[in-house]
This record gives C-alpha cells, structure tokens and sequence, in this order.
C-alpha cells in the first residue's frame, strides 16, 4: 500500500510541474492551473499535458512497485486482498493450497497404507484374497467372517461347533482332541486300543468294530450267535447265496466278493470275512488251503448248527444241511436225490471241491468261462452226506450258488 502511494505522489509531483497542482498552504488552497488558464494558455493544449501526466503517473507507479520489493503486511490487519493487485492475488492461493492441506480427503483403503480408520492395508491386490488377514474393506480378519485367510483352516460363516469347521476355524476331525457332532470320543489321536477308536467311538464290546483284544464283535452280546459276550469268537457263520451266478465270477476272489457283497446287505455279523467254498484250478487255490480251519462251531444265520469243527465239518456227514441264505431264509426244504432230480437245477452249488476241501475235476477255466463245453463240479443245497459239496458235473453256461464260510 505504501509503494502504491509513494509512486501517486511522484506522478502528482511531476504533473505539477507540468499542468499544475494543489497547494495547501494551510490557509486555503491556491489552483495552479487556473493562473495558467488566466495567463492565456488554451484547453486545446492543456489536455495533451494531462494526458502525459497519467502516464508519467502509472508509469512511477510501475516504478516504485518494482523496486520497493513486496507489499509488507497491513498491521492493522484491513488490508482488503482484492486490492492489492497481484500480490493479493497470489496470498489468497497460498491461502487455498494451505486449506487443501489440512482439510483434503483420506487416502482410499488400498493404498497399502494404514490410513485413519483402518485396521490394516495390504494393498489392493492383496486385501480379502490370497490368504491375507486384511480383508477387502480394510478390517482384519477374524473367525466367522466366511473369508479364509492364512491363519485359518478353514471358515464356514459361523463359529457354531459340531459342522465340520470348528470356532476357531481348525478342521474338526477325529484325533484333534475336541469331541464334535458324531464322535463318542476324542482323545487327541487316532490310534486303536486306548479306549478311543481311530474312529473316535469308545471302545468296547458290542460296538461292531473289531477292536484291539477282541476275537469278533457282532455289534450285540447276543450269547447265541457267533460272538459272545466279551467279544470271544463262539462260532462261525455259513450260509447258502440266495443269488446264482454263471461259472466266469472272476476267479476264486470274485466269488469271494460275491459271498461278502450279500452279507453286507442282510447286515449279517461277520460281513467283509466271508470266503467261498470253492477251488481254483491250483492246490494253492484249494478250499482247504484258502479256508480256516476251525476248532469251534459252524452255524446257520438262524443259529442251526453245521459242524462242530473244521474236522466235523470234512468228515462226510454234516449236522445240518446247508439251507439257509444270508437272510436265514430256508431254500430246498426237500433235497434232491440225484443230480437229475426235478429240484436239482435249484440246488446246484458251484464247488469244484471234495469232502475234505480239495480241488475236483471241474473248474471251468478257473472260473473265468461260461462256455458250454467246459464243465464245473457242484453240489446240491440239502444234503449233509459227501454230496453237499461233490455232486454233479455241469456245463459252465448254467446257473448255481455259493457255499459262503466266514473266517476270523
């Protein structure tokens, strides 16, 4: 402001000189220029001088500015920035880039940088995938959330135990020392014989799982069937296939499976350890080989008594005759006399085995044929002399059963 006035003063002083000026003596003021006009100078040159006089005048002002360097600051803090030309100008962006400073928006979640109001930031192309604890919105992750992140194992939406995903998001499974949903108990591993199954069910007889120390466990203490009270094996189970099978059933271990696949479906005790009385073409192969020799009792699945031992069994006159199926339904109630009786083709049982277990004359091609010029040793379902198991010769087109024994 000062600079301002000083060049107005200087451009007064030299339009004086040259037009005339007010001069204030204190008394009254005294008007050059009209002496001049009186004197006889004209309008018509007078203007030109005015003219010089307010270019003279901006032109000292131009000046004074310039040297006198920048406008100091109003101490009585009136100045009007609006009026100070270009130097207020520039104060009042000082002014904006100030309050831009101060009052700008916060920096995005994203930025990798943990701004005001995060909890974390990992970036945006880490937060809420990869496995980082930041999630998307930039709050860590925490169970339950339904995002799995590299500090969990797992996370279902929920902290609710028993589903699969524990509240601490580990994976529920037997072993982990938790027990959960289906288990009876956990006792943080998996091993057998310590009172808590692999399986995490307690061990004890009467569960139908084998467990360490027990002979057989049929799932009952029924003192009647093949497994007794403290899982001591009684007896064994035999029964006659309700199905027949063509002679291709896959070798001696087909028809094994064919014994097995029947007792799993009548759900009878012992299901998964039965094998077929039935040789293949190789001693090796023999009933008498692939079989248990048992010292205790062969039973029906109505509990009917066959043999009394493996030796009872093979001595050519069974107790019982083999009738009943997995289901201990009764078949044949009257036994064939002869392999061409009329309910010989319903009683057929493929064997290829004598009394005593060993191989006969007929395996059809190891049992893998059905073909009608190839010839199987069967027996017949009802007799309880040597014909139960060695009885007729049959071509392998034909349809018979399985004797199915079961084994420790």
């Amino acid at each position: 402001m000062r600079s301002f006035t000083s060049g107005l003063l200087l451009a007064l002083a030299v339009s004086g000189g040259a037009g005339g000026c007010f001069v204030d003596t204190g008394a009254g003021r005294t008007d050059t220029r009209a002496e001049a006009t009186s004197s006889g100078a004209d309008d018509t040159t007078a203007a030109p001088t005015t003219s010089t006089s307010a270019a003279s005048m901006a032109d000292a002002s131009t000046a004074d500015a310039s040297t006198t360097g920048p406008v100091p600051p109003d101490p009585t803090g009136t100045t009007d920035a609006s009026s100070t030309g270009t130097a207020g100008m520039a104060s009042t962006t000082d002014m904006t880039d100030m309050t831009g400073m101060t009052t700008g928006a916060v920096d995005p979640c994203g930025d990798a940088d943990i701004d005001p109001g995060e909890e974390c930031d990992n970036g945006a192309v880490n937060n809420g995938q990869n496995g980082s604890i930041c999630k998307a919105d930039c709050t860590l992750n925490t169970c339950g959330d339904a995002y799995v992140a590299s500090n969990e194992a797992c996370d279902d939406g929920n902290r609710a135990p028993g589903d699969g995903c524990s509240p601490t998001c580990t994976i529920e499974a037997c072993g982990d020392g938790v027990v959960l949903g289906g288990e009876a108990c956990d006792d943080g591993n998996i091993d057998a014989g310590d009172g808590c199954s692999p399986t995490c069910v307690i061990e004890e007889c009467g569960n139908a799982i084998l467990d360490p120390g027990e002979a057989c466990d049929d799932g009952n203490r029924d003192i009647l069937d093949t497994c007794g009270t403290k899982c001591e094996r009684l007896r064994f189970h035999v029964f006659v296939t309700s199905a027949k099978f063509t002679a291709d059933l896959g070798g001696t271990a087909g028809a094994d499976a064919a014994c097995n696949a029947l007792a799993a479906a009548a759900k009878l005790p012992g299901a998964g350890k039965f094998m077929a009385w039935l040789s293949g073409v190789e001693p090796a192969d023999a009933a008498t080989t692939r079989l248990f020799h048992s010292p205790i009792v062969y039973i029906l699945p109505n509990n009917g008594k066959v043999a009394d031992t493996w030796v009872d069994l093979t001595d050519g006159s069974l107790d019982a005759a083999i009738t009943r199926t997995e289901t201990g339904e009764a078949i044949i109630p009257v036994a064939p006399l002869s392999c061409n009786d009329a309910i010989a083709p319903e009683a057929l049982v493929w064997t290829n085995s004598t009394i005593t277990g060993a191989a006969s004359t007929g395996a059809c091609d190891d049992w893998t044929t059905t073909g009608p010029m190839v010839s199987g040793m069967a027996g017949l379902v009802g007799r309880k002399d040597n014909s139960w198991t060695s009885s007729c010769l049959r071509p392998c087109d034909v349809v018979a059963r399985l004797y199915c024994f079961e084994q420790p």
